[in-house]
């Protein structure tokens, strides 16, 4: 069963074990930083060590946080942030659960959570092809530009 969890920007310090979780389970390994960032160009990887960068990145940087979790295991993270522009969704999952449900289930718990503003955006690089179907099924239309993230030919998607 999938369940997500609100991690306000006020209280992320007082849940820095789930941060800790969250960060673990997409780049706790190198076979699970690999599935992360396969599409991701090497100079905007997350430096090593690499579960313990994303989760300072993830206690300060993101707007908005939800942890991810399967059966009270925590497996991922959606979030909402200004990078690479302004309210742009991020969202991985530890590739054990990738291709399942479990990420679009998630997105169908927060999609009218009070705080989010929309539009919301997505890029992805155009050679994801699986990201790309997840953010059409999950109501993304993606837009005619494409953008450059690091170096990457990547897709623009909105969500309004």
């Amino acid at each position: 069963m999938t369940t997500t969890i609100f991690i306000e920007k006020s209280q992320r310090f007082a849940n820095r074990n789930l941060i800790n979780e969250i960060a673990n389970s997409v780049f706790g390994s190198d076979e699970k930083a690999a599935f992360s960032e396969e599409f991701v160009p090497v100079r905007c990887r997350v430096p090593y060590p690499k579960s313990e960068q994303f989760a300072n990145y993830l206690l300060n940087s993101p707007r908005l946080l939800w942890a991810i979790q399967y059966d009270n295991t925590t497996v991922g993270f959606i979030l909402i942030g200004d990078i690479p522009h302004r309210n742009a969704m991020g969202i991985s999952i530890n590739h054990e659960y990738s291709r399942k449900g479990v990420a679009s289930e998630a997105f169908s718990q927060i999609k009218s959570h009070s705080e989010i503003s929309y539009p919301v955006f997505g890029y992805t690089s155009v050679r994801n092809i699986n990201a790309q179907r997840f953010m059409e099924s999950i109501g993304f239309k993606r837009e005619p530009e494409n953008i450059d993230f690091c170096g990457e030919n990547s897709y623009k998607y909105k969500l309004e």
